[in-house]
């Protein structure tokens, strides 16, 4: 059974389509996926809606378990992290994080990278990471998860 939930106000709706009328917009697909796919509609506020497929490998193999509407990010989504424990999902940016448990938005860090930045780990209340990781000069950076406070990083606010 696919979930649908819309847990946060977003700027955006999307929903698992039954019978598309056209071709999607974008297709996520793994090697082999042939016609198995779930297709997504979004509509967002005053912008075209579009429209997606998502396929699995093979049969009993799920391509998309979960479809969330979140708060518009500072900055495109290239990359999310579930902290179950710490009941956060953590929405990454090329430049900041963005936090979000049941209530919403919880906290948005200031700028912690240039060009790019990777969560390593998360311990202890903290989550640390490499701020512009493909640069000469890769940084480290740690955010508290309580508070998005930010120790390290590019140093750019």
């Amino acid at each position: 059974m696919m979930l649908t939930e819309d847990h946060f106000a977003s700027e955006y709706h999307a929903a698992i389509s039954e019978h598309p009328a056209a071709e999607p917009d974008y297709v996520v697909a793994a090697d082999g996926a042939g016609a198995r796919a779930v297709a997504v509609e979004v509509e967002t506020c005053g912008e075209p809606a579009w429209s997606a497929a998502f396929a699995a490998p093979g049969p009993g193999v799920r391509a998309l378990t979960i479809l969330l509407g979140t708060p518009a990010p500072t900055g495109p989504v290239v990359g999310a992290e579930v902290l179950a424990a710490d009941g956060l999902l953590l929405l990454l940016s090329p430049w900041s994080i963005v936090a979000v448990d049941v209530d919403g938005v919880r906290w948005t860090t200031e700028r912690i990278a240039i060009d790019g930045l990777r969560i390593d780990e998360s311990d202890g209340g903290w989550v640390r990471g490499v701020a512009d990781p493909n640069d000469d000069k890769p940084r480290d950076f740690a955010v508290e998860l309580s508070s998005g406070r930010v120790v390290g990083g590019s140093g750019v606010a």
